[in-house]
C-alpha cells in the first residue's frame, strides 16, 4: 500500500518520487521510466511499500549490480561517483567540524572499504546504508588518529525510530538520510541480537559493542554508562571482537557491516 500520497494513481506517486529524488541527486544509473517501473514491481513484491522507500531500495540495487562491475566500466565508475558524492555530502553535514581534506580522506577510504568488501553486502536494496557504515567507520579511524572525541552519525532510538532533531538537529531531514540512519540502526542491531542469542554468557560484551558501534562512545563514556572500570569495557569488547573474527559466519557478518577492517 503507497503511503506517501493519496492511493488514486500509485504510478503517479511513484513517478512525483522518481523525479524529485533524481533532481535532488542528480542520479545517472537509471532513466525515470526505467527507475518508476522497476520500483511499482519492488512494491509489488513487498520491497518497500511507499513511494520514496521504494525508490530509493530500487536505486540501491540499481548501485549494487553497477559498483560490482557487472555492467561494465563506464556505469561502475558512474556508480562509484555518485557514491562519492553521496558519501562526501553525508560526512560534511553530519560532521561540519572536519577539514575538507579529511572530507576526502574519509570518503576515499570508505569507497575503499566498500570495493574491497561489496561481495559481503547482504541486502543490495540497502546499499546506501551498507556505504554509509563504512564511513562512518572511516571517520571513527580518522577522530582515533586525531586523538579528536568521536561525534556519532546517528542515535538509536528506544522506539526503533529515528527523529528528525536526532539527525540533523539544524537543517531540514531528506527521506534518504532517514532511512539510511535507520537501516543503518536495524542491521547491527540485528547482528548484535543473534550474536547476544548465540551467546549468552556475554551480556556485557554485547552491551559494550553497542554502545560503540551505534554511538561510537569512547571508553570512559562506555564505562560511566555501565557503571563497569574502564579495563573491563576494553576487556569486553576486545574478547567479542576475538569471537567474532574467529568465526567466519560471524566475521563475514561483522565486515560487511564495516565493523572489522577487511586486513583483519
Amino acid at each position: 500500500m503507497l503511503t506517501d500520497l493519496p492511493p488514486s494513481d500509485p504510478e503517479a506517486q511513484v513517478r512525483a518520487a522518481v523525479e524529485r529524488l533524481i533532481a535532488r541527486y542528480q542520479w545517472q544509473l537509471l532513466a525515470p521510466d526505467d527507475l518508476t517501473q522497476r520500483t511499482l514491481r519492488n512494491i509489488q513484491a513487498g520491497v518497500a511499500d511507499q513511494p520514496t522507500g521504494a525508490v530509493i531500495a530500487t536505486y540501491c540495487a540499481a548501485m549494487y549490480e553497477a559498483c560490482l562491475g557487472r555492467e561494465g566500466n563506464f556505469r561502475q565508475n558512474v556508480a562509484y561517483s555518485e557514491l562519492a558524492r553521496y558519501l562526501y555530502s553525508l560526512a560534511s553535514t553530519r560532521f561540519s567540524d572536519l577539514r575538507p581534506e579529511v572530507l576526502e580522506d574519509v570518503t576515499q577510504s570508505a569507497l575503499e572499504r566498500v570495493f574491497r568488501s561489496i561481495d559481503r553486502c547482504r541486502e543490495p536494496h540497502a546499499f546506501f546504508a551498507f556505504a554509509a557504515q563504512h564511513l562512518l567507520n572511516a571517520i571513527r579511524i580518522a577522530r582515533r588518529d586525531a586523538a579528536r572525541p568521536v561525534q556519532y552519525l546517528q542515535r538509536g532510538a528506544t522506539n526503533g525510530d529515528l527523529s528528525s532533531d536526532e539527525l540533523q538537529p539544524d537543517q531540514p531531514v531528506e527521506p534518504l538520510e532517514i532511512i539510511l540512519a535507520h537501516e543503518q540502526q536495524h542491521t547491527v542491531e540485528q547482528f548484535l541480537h543473534e550474536f547476544a542469542q548465540r551467546n549468552p554468557q556475554a551480556r556485557l560484551q554485547v552491551k559494550v559493542l553497542r554502545l560503540w558501534l551505534l554511538n561510537d562512545l569512547d571508553d570512559q563514556e562506555i564505562s560511566r554508562q555501565l557503571n563497569v572500570s574502564v579495563a573491563s569495557v576494553y576487556t569486553a569488547r576486545s574478547r567479542a571482537l576475538k569471537q567474532i573474527r574467529s568465526d567466519p559466519r560471524w566475521r563475514s557478518h561483522a565486515l560487511a557491516l564495516g565493523m572489522l577492517d577487511i586486513e583483519q
